[in-house]
């Protein structure tokens, strides 16, 4: 099957057949779904994530490259180009369905300089959960401080 524009919606949700992609250079489309981002290459789909799994998206104008961050530190990011593809529409929409998951965020500095971010997600059925990330090695103080801010932000929307 080849991976023309035309037959790469039968692969999609009925509701994310007209949803917002952008082809890349390497031949894939990228799909901005409803509840994923999906990715389609040679007429199958290889790649797709919840939007609440995706921590973060960021476009470099210079590079025409698009890099996703995902909640789970353990998966390599997304790194994709696009040359002939209007990004501004599909970064707004995505921005705008991650922005959707993200209930609470909270940073915080340990006191050996790591940074600590605590998050409650919002999964498509409305289940809440905690994500906790840090940036910088975590010794003990900065565990204690993780999992108290972790704690704080489960009480404030009853997770606790």
């Amino acid at each position: 099957m080849s991976s023309g524009l035309a037959d790469y919606r039968d692969l999609l949700p009925r509701g994310d057949a007209d949803a917002l992609h952008i082809e890349l250079d390497d031949g894939a489309i990228l799909v901005s779904g409803r509840y994923a981002l999906i990715m389609i290459r040679e007429g199958e789909v290889i790649d797709s994530a919840m939007w609440y799994e995706v921590q973060s998206a960021r476009w470099e104008g210079e590079k025409q490259e698009l890099s996703v961050n995902w909640v789970d530190p353990a998966r390599s990011p997304l790194v994709v180009h696009s040359s002939n593809s209007p990004m501004r529409p599909f970064m707004e929409d995505i921005s705008e369905k991650v922005n959707r998951t993200q209930v609470l965020v909270r940073s915080v500095k340990a006191p050996n300089g790591a940074v600590i971010t605590a998050q409650i997600r919002k999964r498509e059925d409305g289940e809440l959960f905690s994500v906790l990330a840090a940036r910088g090695r975590l010794d003990d103080e900065a565990m204690e401080l993780a999992h108290s801010l972790e704690k704080q932000l489960r009480e404030s929307v009853g997770l606790e």
